[in-house]
């Protein structure tokens, strides 16, 4: 009985085991399909971890080598541009020493030659004057002539009639005769001796040739005054003339100077011009210059960016003035900043410092307002009245 008792309970308690081996065997299954599938995606992920890492790697380097390469091309066309603009610092030296010489040189000559202009113009002048002179003294000298010659024309008129009157009695009055012609001599101041001496040998000579005589000796003195009278108005005609033509030549010749005068000076003007506008590009490229080379020494300069951020953000947070002044120099000295962007840091700092003052001004201005308003009595407290 006891047997047949124990043989079912063991046949269950087999069964039961059979069961939970079942159960274990799956569960082992399971366990190795997940084990499996945990290596499969273990090696994916080392796989992942690795292409990663490589693309890390890609990324830290590349950076770098894209860094060297743009400070190499940075640092090659920096001396490129510093090079060009030394050649053409060079180059507007060399233009401006040439043009400075040519503004000199020119400057000399046309000085020289205006000096020569107005010696020549001068040395013209007095001799125009000299001659002016001579003309006038030689008009005198013919004012004189004609005068005498008039006289002299009268002084035979008289004696014409003088002859035509003693043709009554000639032979009465020879000795008459003789004195008239001497004085007539005399009026004549030697000058007309030959008709004198006709005058003082009519007395011996019959009617008929002392008429021809007279007739003759009154048409020779005609002829002799209007060829004198003809041969001055001739030469004066020539003299004027003469003046004439060298005062039209004199004009000509000192506006042919005005004229190179003028396009003298334009030629200074030009030259003066061209001189500011070489100062003016001298000066630019000068401040390039200094611009590039204060670039170059930035970018030396400035190896640590995080404490230049560092500095940067202390002085625009920092109030005080003195302490914004204390951190300017560091700035100028690793930006590299120049005299003018010194001062505008300086400018800015006393500005912060005025506005910051005007702004604490204000806000105790309006706490004091609102505590005022606090303490003065409201609306309100006349409302409880009504």
């Amino acid at each position: 009985m006891n047997q047949r008792e124990r043989l079912p309970s063991v046949v269950d308690k087999q069964v039961e085991l059979e069961e939970i081996i079942e159960k274990l065997n799956t569960t082992v299954r399971e366990a190795n399909d997940r084990i499996l599938v945990l290596i499969c995606e273990n090696d994916m992920l080392q796989k992942e971890q690795e292409r990663l890492l490589e693309f890390q790697a890609k990324l830290i380097n590349e950076p770098k080598k894209r860094e060297q390469d743009l400070r190499k091309q940075h640092k090659l066309e920096i001396d490129n541009i510093e090079n060009e603009y030394l050649q053409r610092i060079n180059d507007t030296d060399d233009k401006l020493k040439s043009a400075i010489l040519l503004n000199e040189t020119l400057s000399t000559v046309y000085k020289e030659q205006i000096v020569s202009m107005e010696s020549d113009y001068e040395r013209s002048i007095s001799t125009l004057k000299n001659e002016l002179e001579t003309t006038r003294q030689e008009l005198e000298q013919l004012k004189i002539r004609i005068d005498l010659l008039r006289q002299t024309n009268i002084d035979n008129e008289k004696l014409t009639s003088n002859t035509e009157s003693s043709q009554i009695g000639i032979n009465n009055h020879s000795n008459r005769d003789d004195t008239l012609a001497c004085s007539t001599c005399e009026r004549q101041q030697g000058e007309e001796f030959d008709s004198a001496s006709v005058e003082h040998q009519l007395s011996h000579i019959p009617m008929k040739t002392l008429d021809n005589a007279s007739i003759d000796t009154s048409s020779t003195v005609e002829n002799n005054t209007t060829t004198l009278s003809s041969t001055n108005d001739k030469s004066l005609d020539i003299s004027f003339e003469k003046i004439e033509f060298e005062r039209q030549r004199l004009e000509e010749e000192l506006h042919t100077t005005k004229i190179h005068l003028l396009d003298t000076a334009e030629l200074l003007n030009e030259s003066e011009l061209n001189n500011a506008r070489l100062d003016q590009q001298v000066t630019l490229l000068k401040d390039e210059i200094r611009r590039i080379e204060r670039n170059m020494d930035r970018a030396e300069s400035i190896s640590s960016l995080e404490y230049l951020k560092n500095i940067i953000v202390k002085f625009l947070v920092l109030k005080s003035t003195d302490e914004r002044l204390q951190l300017i120099p560091v700035l100028v000295t690793m930006l590299k900043l120049s005299p003018d962007e010194q001062a505008q840091l300086v400018r800015v700092a006393n500005l912060s410092t005025t506005f910051d003052e005007n702004l604490r001004s204000n806000e105790s201005q309006t706490a004091q307002m609102t505590n005022n308003d606090i303490n003065s009595p409201s609306w309100g407290s006349y409302l409880n009245i009504w």
